[in-house]
């Protein structure tokens, strides 16, 4: 029996006064719209129930045909028994659709209509999700089985606000060719992100307190939404194994111009006081050169200690990943090394 038919119930969940998650059932009505249905619309529900809290997955896709089946069955197929399944498809021209509908009698609720980007329809999501614990998954990648419910176990057992996993990347054809490790650090605010976003299990308590995925992004509000739960002082927690495989070839993967102009929306609201030469360097994707950051901590020593403590995390670690044999015994004598310089710059 697929995941998503145990623990149903016939009493329609009261909405509450949340701010982001579960303020609707299905959505209003729309003339543009291309389909609907699921569980919900035959009176069909889910709670969380004592030891086992609903885990709300959901999936925004567009124009995915030969990739949403096996995403979709990554779901419904797993091991954890309390899970709601959300589909948002952007009113997709291909057969995506039609996959989603063979499906409509196990997932919970899909709707098919026009939206204004990624994010738009991932707060769409937020707004008919009814979990305890909410997740996003790339209509490209697909969960290992016991994702779900390796993840919750953890954050029971930690209380974290958020639960995290590695990741496997995979071909094209579905091939895994590299682990992607996670680690949560202070780098994050000046290298980027850090995390695999679908893995994150995210109590919904939070996506209230902190809001709904910042619109004017294109490509990375994920990265945005990281930053912002990291400086908000939540707590994580680290499942050390890879529960999740991803095509490297996504509109985040394929599109760097926007990328890199998000990058650079990302950077002003952090750091008001880089200038656009400063912004240029900073937008570019992966590892700046050591003499690049020192030269970045001394032009803007004394603005902002953030700044400088995450550059200097960054240096410490392009050092020890140039010479890789001496990782990881001299990454916290590299690291400290560096703190204590660029904070003595600093002030």
């Amino acid at each position: 029996m697929y995941s998503t038919l145990k623990n149903i119930i016939n009493n329609p969940p009261v909405p509450g006064n949340n701010a982001v998650c579960g303020i609707h059932l299905v959505m209003e009505k729309n003339p543009d719209r291309k389909g609907e249905g699921g569980l919900r619309l035959r009176g069909n529900y889910k709670k969380s129930e004592a030891g086992k809290p609903l885990v709300t997955v959901i999936t925004v896709v567009y124009n995915r045909e030969n990739t949403i089946e096996q995403c979709l069955l990554s779901v419904l197929e797993q091991t954890y028994e309390n899970i709601e399944y959300i589909i948002v498809d952007g009113a997709s021209t291909d057969g995506t659709l039609d996959i989603i509908r063979k499906y409509e009698a196990v997932v919970d609720y899909y709707i098919s209509e026009p939206d204004s980007g990624i994010y738009n329809a991932m707060n769409k999501g937020l707004s008919l999700a009814t979990g305890s614990y909410i997740m996003f998954l790339n209509a490209d990648d697909w969960y290992r089985k016991d994702a779900v419910e390796l993840l919750l176990s953890n954050a029971l057992a930690s209380n974290a606000d958020v639960t995290y996993a590695d990741a496997n990347i995979v071909a094209p054809v579905g091939l895994v060719y590299k682990r992607l490790n996670s680690w949560l650090h202070d780098g994050l605010y000046t290298r980027g992100a850090p995390l695999r976003h679908e893995t994150m299990l995210v109590k919904a308590d939070i996506y209230n307190k902190f809001g709904q995925y910042d619109e004017s992004y294109y490509i990375i509000a994920d990265y945005d939404f990281m930053v912002t739960l990291y400086d908000g002082c939540c707590s994580f927690s680290h499942v050390q194994q890879p529960l999740l495989y991803f095509r490297n070839n996504g509109i985040s993967s394929v599109d760097y111009e926007k990328r890199q102009a998000d990058r650079v929306h990302l950077f002003r609201k952090l750091f008001p006081f880089l200038d656009d030469e400063d912004l240029s360097i900073m937008k570019r994707h992966g590892r700046l050169s050591t003499d690049t950051r020192l030269k970045l901590i001394e032009k803007h020593k004394g603005k902002s200690e953030l700044f400088i403590r995450s550059m200097a995390y960054n240096i410490a670690d392009q050092v020890i990943y140039e010479k890789p044999e001496h990782r990881p015994a001299t990454f916290i004598r590299t690291l400290v090394s560096f703190f204590r310089k660029a904070l003595k710059n600093f002030r």
